[in-house]
């Protein structure tokens, strides 16, 4: 027994499981603090979905280890990995099963090989961009030199308007892939960042007077001051509101506000930017932040890449939470040197 309280106090999360109902009979504080629950509402919870891996147990493996996702009573899903073996609790053979959270760990390698695949796009993207810049200014220049050969409401320049319509597209395209693929490096300097929201939302005013949104700001004053680059932080405000204004159909309203928080004994502020638009889907929400990833007709699908790569270069985050028909929120987090 002095071994069992010694293991069931070893840093982990512990769960001792009963082989014959699969239910937790016992489990130490760690356990509790990794559901967010209490000790009454752990016991008797059942593992039996997880009964396939404890097999090998029972056909003479001496311990078995897997990777699986838990949802914690706050529902709250998690990358855990679990380590069992048969232990003897009770007088009876029962299952230890010692469970370690991953979440982090996976979300930090995922976000390394995001940044690694972002850097090698950024590499092709930026040769792609710059083989095809050259050739497409002379197009454009032919095609506005042979637009004065045709008289206004013709039908040729009709076609020509049309043809450097889509050139212009291009264009803008290609200056969006370049500015994405060559960052320009912050110039860092301390700025209160309601200063930078109160400069950002004039410049979405004239849309939201169109769709009448109502743009409510709520923002905590004397917010200790933030190192930024003051364009740039500016630059992912506006991409926020712009898409929020996108995704309103008719009226509706855009919150934006700013305070403090404590994350981990970490000080954040923070802007958050919500919006009553029609959301997005589950499935789509870790596409977002890809490039050239857009549902827009006349997007390039770089505006949100570039706003976590900006973000990146700051040592911020940028989160976001989402329902469809319910809206969306953005969360930029800076962090309080």
């Amino acid at each position: 027994m002095k071994n069992f309280k010694f293991l069931m106090s070893n840093g982990k999360a512990i769960f001792i499981v009963q082989p014959e109902t699969w239910v937790v009979i016992e489990a130490n504080n760690q356990a509790e603090e990794l559901l967010k629950c209490t000790r009454d509402e752990i016991l008797n919870l059942s593992f039996e979905r997880y009964k396939k891996f404890f097999q090998p147990l029972f056909e003479g493996e001496k311990v078995v280890n897997f990777e699986t996702t838990i949802i914690d009573f706050e529902g709250t899903e998690k990358i855990v990995e679990m380590t069992a073996k048969l232990i003897g609790y009770a007088y009876t053979s029962t299952i230890q099963v010692i469970v370690s959270d991953l979440t982090e760990k996976v979300k930090i390698q995922e976000e390394l090989i995001q940044a690694e695949k972002l850097a090698s796009l950024g590499r092709l993207s930026a040769a792609i961009a710059h083989e095809i810049r050259n050739p497409l200014s002379a197009i454009s220049v032919n095609l506005q030199f042979l637009l004065k050969k045709f008289p206004e409401g013709s039908q040729e320049r009709k076609y020509l308007d049309l043809t450097l319509e889509g050139v212009r597209r291009i264009e803008k395209i290609v200056e969006a892939t370049l500015n994405f693929a060559r960052p320009s490096k912050p110039i860092v300097k301390d700025e209160d960042i309601n200063e930078v929201i109160n400069a950002t939302l004039p410049l979405v005013e004239i849309s939201t007077l169109k769709k009448k949104i109502e743009v409510i700001p709520k923002l905590e004053p004397e917010l200790p001051k933030v190192k930024i680059d003051f364009k740039q932080i500016q630059q992912v405000i506006l991409n926020i509101l712009t898409n929020a204004v996108d995704a309103i159909e008719n009226s509706g309203w855009i919150k934006i506000n700013s305070y403090l928080e404590d994350e981990g004994g970490v000080s954040y502020v923070v802007v958050s930017i919500a919006d009553s638009g029609c959301g997005i889907p589950k499935d789509e929400l870790n596409k977002i932040f890809e490039p050239f990833y857009t549902k827009k007709s006349d997007g390039t699908g770089l505006g949100l890449a570039i706003s976590r790569q900006i973000m990146n270069n700051h040592g911020g985050k940028i989160e976001v939470e989402s329902e469809v028909g319910r809206g969306t929120t953005f969360y930029l987090k800076f962090k309080v040197k």
